[in-house]
Formats: C-alpha cells, sequence, structure tokens
C-alpha cells in the first residue's frame, strides 16, 4: 500500500503514526495514491467514489428559520 509524503498538501500524521490527507472534493478527484476510505463532512450523500466511504451523522436539529 503507498501512502501520501509527510510534508505534502493536507498531509497530516496522526500520533498514532496514521497518515491522513484532507482535502475538499470541490479540487476533483483524488491523486493516487487513493485513499483506503474516506470521511465526508457534507450536508448530502457524497458523489459515487471508487473507496468505501461514509459521511457521519451529528444529529444536529434542523435549522429553523429565524422570527422577527
Amino acid at each position: 500500500m503507498q501512502t501520501w509524503e509527510k510534508d505534502a498538501l493536507g498531509v497530516v500524521v496522526l500520533p498514532s503514526g496514521r497518515t491522513v490527507r484532507g482535502r475538499g472534493l470541490r479540487n476533483g478527484p483524488a491523486a493516487e495514491p487513493f485513499p483506503a476510505y474516506g470521511v465526508y463532512l457534507l450536508g448530502n450523500q457524497p458523489p459515487p467514489l471508487p473507496w468505501e466511504s461514509r459521511r457521519p451523522d451529528f444529529l444536529l436539529p434542523e435549522r429553523r428559520e429565524s422570527r422577527a
């Protein structure tokens, strides 16, 4: 399995030694090496991807219109 270079843009090495990369979906398709797993913090489901992914549900209340 390939890993990202530790000094590459968006790459963070966690205290456990695991390497993660943050990037915006608006930047287009991911460059190789492709992720093994993706977590997407979006208001809706991410587009279909060739790797396993999930969108966490933070169980936040729906936004209510302010009443003035």
